[in-house]
């Protein structure tokens, strides 16, 4: 940052230091044009027209007397202002004219002292006029094109260290307020907003596990709600059979009115499980299964537990060791067992088998069975063959293999 603010300072003291010594030189190199002639051979030249004899009259009979190669064009005019001698015709042939036109003028004398003439030395000041030109243009060209180039360096340096950090930033909160936690944002500690990215990335961080915790709570809150619900099915339907047979059972109608009573609650709270489990299902995205070793004679416990009614026929179970979810078996198991007494209600035979390192456990009861074409459609969830119409539904869970 400071090193920023150091560069910035910088260029903005050159930004108006260079338009400050471009104005210190003009000062002391002034822009009026300066003709500079080679003075000794103006007063070579005057010390012959000087020194003619015949006087100067004689250069206008024979201009070949001073008419040799010069650093200079002239005009030669007698004390009257007549031309005697010009090398350039056109120009000023009068004194008012040679000031004029900014030509230097200088006295003839003879060796009285007295004027006899003047010499007249043409100056080009258009050529004069246009170099200085040339040269303010090029000055200014100079000028300009450094002041542009630092300009453009301050332009380029700030859209690196600044703005386009900036718009990565922003590129970063925008994805990050889509739910986009897992593209990090890449820290540059070159740039102004270098701990800024660190800190921002941090942030992402923090809220990817706060999401990641806030999803697993809500899992294993959903989980427990539907173990819980699925377990207390059950036991309420042990209820409703137990209030079944002693209404049945009774002599008195006060005390078989009060068994039905049970069955009906039984069957309420039934109902109010069963909404509860599927809700808890509908959001539930995945389910836990917590496997351990353990003897395959544990599933016998598990069936007879089940087996409320004794409608399980003796079975055995093939002795092996198995990798066993007991929480998840004993559901898959109760859920077995309570479909075949609700819809086949016929003795349910059990038999076991080891194939390819698996044990494989088969229920098999004495229904009416489903329909071919529903094989693939009761596998989902919350469906039913269509021979259950009257019959209370029972949600159920996807199971492990045993």
């Amino acid at each position: 940052m400071k090193k920023t603010l150091a560069f910035i300072i910088v260029t903005a003291l050159l930004l108006f230091l260079i338009p400050g010594m471009i104005f210190l030189y003009y000062q002391r190199h002034p822009a009026e044009p300066v003709y500079r002639i080679n003075t000794v051979e103006v007063s070579n030249l005057l010390t012959d027209l000087s020194n003619l004899e015949g006087g100067l009259e004689a250069v206008k009979e024979d201009p070949g007397l001073i008419d040799a190669p010069r650093s200079f064009d002239f005009t030669v005019l007698d004390k009257d202002e007549k031309v005697l001698f010009t090398n350039r015709k056109g120009d000023a042939e009068s004194i008012v004219g040679a000031t004029g036109g900014r030509d230097t003028v200088r006295n003839i004398k003879g060796s009285d002292n007295e004027i006899k003439g003047y010499l007249i030395i043409h100056n080009d000041w258009q050529e004069l006029e246009r170099k200085v030109s040339d040269r303010y243009m090029r000055y200014y060209l100079i000028g300009s094109g450094v002041t542009l180039l630092l300009i453009l360096i301050f332009g380029l340096r700030t859209y690196v260290r600044i703005i386009r950090p900036f718009e990565k930033m922003k590129d970063f909160a925008a994805s990050v307020s889509t739910g986009d936690l897992d593209t990090p944002l890449a820290m540059d500690r070159k740039n102004v907003f270098g701990a800024f990215t660190e800190s921002f990335d941090i942030m992402r961080e923090e809220l990817k596990t706060a999401r990641k915790k806030e999803y697993e709570a809500n899992v294993s809150k959903r989980e427990l709600v539907a173990q819980l619900s699925h377990d207390i099915k059950t036991p309420v339907a042990s209820i409703k059979a137990m209030s079944e047979v002693l209404s049945a059972r009774l002599p008195e109608e006060s005390d078989r009115q009060k068994a039905d009573s049970i069955a009906v609650k039984a069957d309420q709270i039934d109902a109010l499980v069963s909404n509860l489990f599927a809700s808890a299902l509908k959001d539930l995205e995945k389910m836990s299964v917590d496997v351990h070793e353990a003897g395959s004679n544990e599933l016998i416990g598990i069936i007879k537990d089940a087996d409320y009614e004794n409608k399980v026929k003796p079975y055995e179970i093939s002795e092996c060791i198995i990798l066993i979810d007991q929480l998840r078996t004993r559901q898959v198991v109760n859920n077995i067992i309570y479909n075949s007494y609700k819809y086949a209600d016929t003795p349910i035979y059990v038999e076991s088998s080891i194939e390819d390192e698996s044990l494989i456990v088969s229920f098999t009861d004495r229904g009416g069975g489903v329909d071919e074409n529903e094989i693939t459609l009761i596998v989902g969830e919350y469906k039913r063959g269509s021979n259950t119409k009257g019959k209370q539904g029972r949600a159920s869970i996807s199971h492990p293999s045993l």
